[in-house]
């Protein structure tokens, strides 16, 4: 599968699906046409989670402002948080100027070598997070004197 269609969808948790339609006083069936959806599907969902596209997410986040702003919030995080949708290209740029500054080169120098390392870190379902612990040197603890 292409790298974009990744790009269409967001992973949610059951949690989620469950008070969004809550708050909006929706029924299942309500709730799947804002969706764009079967009311099959949402009873699915809403016991397992769901990867549902992205344009249906900011339909949500749209029909959550009114009657619970801090959902349409998280709403909107899981939209930007989620790993299929891609990071900006601002951030990218940051993360190239990082590299080529470690290694002494141009951001487009590094690239090549930034996109493997992100690819083999995804290719075996490791996070951005785990690599940075990764990279860290451990903290050894300085012995004490009194033993």
């Amino acid at each position: 599968m292409p790298d974009r269609a990744m790009h269409d969808s967001v992973t949610v948790p059951a949690r989620f699906l469950v008070e969004a339609e809550w708050n909006l006083k929706m029924s299942h069936r309500e709730f799947a046409d804002l969706l764009g959806v079967s009311r099959r599907s949402i009873i699915r969902w809403e016991s397992r989670g769901a990867v549902v596209l992205t344009r249906s997410m900011l339909k949500l986040a749209v029909a959550l402002d009114a009657v619970a702003p801090e959902l349409a919030a998280e709403c909107r995080t899981l939209v930007s948080q989620d790993p299929t949708v891609p990071a900006s290209d601002e951030i990218v740029e940051v993360i190239l100027r990082a590299a080529a500054l470690a290694l002494g080169t141009s951001p487009e120098a590094a690239r090549p070598g930034v996109d493997a390392a992100f690819r083999a870190a995804r290719s075996r379902g490791v996070s951005v997070q785990a690599v940075v612990l990764g990279l860290t040197p451990a903290v050894v603890p300085a012995p004490t004197n009194g033993g």
